[in-house]
């Protein structure tokens, strides 16, 4: 989030001061910071301060500053909280390994004896026309047969009915049962059609991703966690900033410009005539 500054100018970053204004009463020290703010006039905000003890901060201007310092605690609040939840996400990314894999990955796997893809879910349709599906495999239990402890993402294939293949693939059929048995003593079973009154058609797994607890002494893998996701997530749980509001320092206050003044001053900001202080209006880099 972006550094606010304090104080004594106030900008609005994407609302209209003018909207507000018309909403809350103002003064003449409103128009007089305006006219400072865009440097149509030779008064300073030394003068600024002096309206305000003659004539007191109006309504409008009260109510901007109340504005930023909602607003700052906001994006204080957004800062603390995602840079705490960066640095959890990233300690319990570095403790774990994640893999992905295609379809050719799954069959070639080196735990895939068989060389045949998993079937995943399968879908049951009755004479009427109703369908129901079941997982023929879960995601976790695929990705433990692979080596990995749970799924974190997955993706099945396109349907493959049962009479496209004349009632035949061989693909593996994995269920919790095989999986968690203490003496696996053969491949998981091959997925076979009933061939009944019911239709049945099933999908495979084209892409796993997976992940497992990493070990002593595995390569910790770069992270993909990125603040500016963080950020987003923690805004939309305490709220977005809606206008970026800022108090100036003094010193960034912009000065009168007679570049603004085209019968007073320098007419062509380019002339070789203009010093820096000519172009400084709010918001200039006077660097450039």
């Amino acid at each position: 989030m972006k550094a606010i500054l304090w104080p004594s100018l106030i900008v609005l970053m994407g609302i209209s001061p003018s909207l507000l204004a018309r909403e809350r009463e103002t003064n003449i020290c409103d128009i007089l910071e305006e006219k400072i703010r865009t440097g149509t006039t030779k008064k300073t905000v030394e003068n600024l301060r002096v309206c305000w003890k003659e004539f007191g901060k109006s309504d409008y201007r009260l109510y901007l500053e109340k504005m930023i310092d909602d607003q700052k605690e906001k994006a204080d609040t957004i800062d603390r909280d995602a840079k705490k939840l960066y640095k959890e996400r990233q300690k319990a990314r570095e403790a774990k390994v994640i893999k992905e894999f295609t379809l050719d990955d799954i069959v070639y796997h080196e735990h895939n004896f068989s060389e045949l893809p998993i079937v995943g879910l399968k879908t049951t349709y009755n004479q009427y026309g109703d369908s129901q599906d079941m997982w023929v495999t879960k995601p976790d239990v695929a990705c433990q047969y692979l080596g990995f402890d749970k799924a974190i993402r997955h993706r099945l294939g396109a349907l493959i009915d049962d009479y496209k293949v004349d009632f035949k693939y061989n693909g593996l059929a994995i269920d919790s049962a095989w999986f968690f048995s203490r003496n696996k003593t053969s491949e998981p079973d091959t997925f076979k059609f009933k061939n009944g009154m019911d239709g049945e058609a099933i999908r495979i797994f084209e892409y796993l991703q997976c992940e497992r607890k990493r070990q002593s002494g595995e390569p910790i893998q770069k992270s993909k966690i990125r603040m500016e996701d963080i950020e987003r997530e923690v805004s939309q749980k305490v709220g977005k900033v809606e206008v970026e509001l800022q108090r100036v320092d003094i010193d960034q206050a912009p000065r009168y410009s007679r570049a603004s003044y085209g019968s007073q001053g320098v007419d062509n900001p380019n002339s070789s005539e203009a010093t820096p202080d000519d172009f400084f209006l709010y918001g200039a880099d006077r660097s450039k």
